[in-house]
């Protein structure tokens, strides 16, 4: 006997605590056209969504849902390269949470690494894919929390680290 359930007839907090427990990927792609934003972002927090629906979910209006996409560890090094240009007013947070994600690539952190913001640097200047590069230029931030991530990064050279020193 199989069951039909009419997902679009629960409430919201029903649909998104299903959301939650779901693995199946086929679900999370319908459930991720849902018209609430709080299961939209429930379906980018779940681990078993795909990366291609993450990526269509990359372009969502919702600024929580782009940043839950870009925390998810399936979102691809593209799909972190355009949340990167997330530039919406007043809205850090989904490129700090591309600055964080470990698929970020080194060239998409050398571009988040001149953000406006000093907390979008500090995640850069602590991600192990930016490189000895991008750090040295991180080293003259006029952030002291910027260049003390700096300082951690093991791949800070000794040459950068005897700059910080200085400091």
């Amino acid at each position: 006997m199989k069951l039909v359930l009419d997902l679009s007839k629960l409430t919201t907090a029903t649909r998104t605590d299903i959301v939650i427990q779901l693995e199946s990927a086929e679900t999370l792609a319908k459930l991720a056209e849902d018209d609430d934003c709080d299961v939209r972002f429930a379906v980018a927090e779940n681990a078993n969504t795909t990366a291609e629906t993450l990526a269509k979910l990359a372009e969502d209006d919702n600024c929580h849902v782009r940043c839950a996409v870009a925390v998810n560890a399936n979102t691809t090094a593209e799909t972190l390269a355009k949340l990167a240009e997330d530039d919406e007013d007043d809205v850090w947070d989904v490129r700090y949470a591309v600055a964080e994600n470990a698929n970020t690539t080194a060239e998409t952190l050398a571009k988040l690494a001149e953000d406006d913001d000093c907390d979008v640097r500090f995640v850069v200047a602590g991600n192990a894919n930016t490189t000895a590069e991008t750090l040295a230029k991180l080293d003259e931030d006029d952030d002291c929390d910027v260049r003390c991530a700096v300082a951690g990064n093991a791949n800070t050279t000794a040459e950068t680290l005897a700059k910080l020193d200085e400091d």
